[in-house]
């Protein structure tokens, strides 16, 4: 790739094209494995939010919006300025849950650190 890079950029624009693409395929396959778990399990649940430096992407965006209404979901993704910082992110999913009308219990103990060990047999089972 160093080598061919200095040649031309078709090259350098080709390498990256198919970096993209084959995320956005990965991106899709396990989403498209969590809806069927979800369809199994929570009928009701009809949003997929998608958000961080992916909903930031065009191309992920298109993708995504595709996947959706391939599921009959309703696609929520922050506006793109918003998408890279973990507090604005926090944020919107906040204002978009009071929104909703829930309410959250404030009399919680705080998690410095939530591993994703308790959801790990889960994920394992349903091959998410």
């Amino acid at each position: 790739i160093i080598k061919e890079k200095n040649k031309n950029n078709s090259f350098t624009n080709d390498v990256c094209a198919s970096f993209q693409n084959t995320v956005i395929e990965i991106l899709l396959r396990k989403t498209e494995m969590a809806i069927e778990y979800v369809n199994e399990n929570f009928p009701k649940i009809n949003n997929l939010v998608v958000a961080g430096g992916v909903a930031a992407n065009m191309q992920i965006n298109k993708s995504f919006i595709s996947l959706c209404k391939k599921h009959s979901l309703k696609l929520a993704m922050p506006p793109k300025e918003l998408c890279g910082d973990n507090a604005a992110m926090i944020g919107w999913a906040c204002l978009q849950r009071f929104n909703l009308g829930y309410k959250g219990d404030i009399n919680f103990k705080p998690r410095p650190r939530w591993g994703l060990e308790e959801l790990n047999d889960e994920i394992l089972v349903n091959k998410i």
